[in-house]
């Protein structure tokens, strides 16, 4: 089954907050296929959702503290919002990503 990757374009908006909040322009993704949704300040939108389980230690560290500066959240809220077992992803505008579709055996 293959895994995807999403990386950001660099004519998006969002593009050095992403690289600086994960240390890459690659996002790992749950899908290929972005999802009709609303976010913090995008109602009605394509989303794709970023895979919270292949994120590094490191990386989820670093987009909660991401996400805890951009929309005023606590750490704590993040965090337990983050857990929850029904949590889909974080959203990411799927005008902004180009889908990768990565082999399972090529990821380290």
């Amino acid at each position: 089954m293959p895994i995807y990757v999403g990386q950001i374009l660099p004519t998006s908006a969002r593009y050095e907050a992403w690289k600086r909040a994960l240390g890459t322009d690659e996002l790992p993704l749950v899908s290929r296929d972005p999802h009709f949704g609303n976010a913090p300040g995008v109602d009605g939108g394509l989303f794709y959702l970023v895979d919270m389980a292949r994120l590094t230690p490191q990386q989820l560290d670093d987009c909660v503290a991401h996400i805890v500066s951009m929309f005023g959240a606590s750490e704590s809220e993040v965090r337990a919002e983050i857990a929850q077992s029904d949590f889909p992803g974080i959203p990411v505008l799927a005008d902004s990503v180009v889908v990768i579709p990565v082999c399972a055996k090529e990821k380290k």
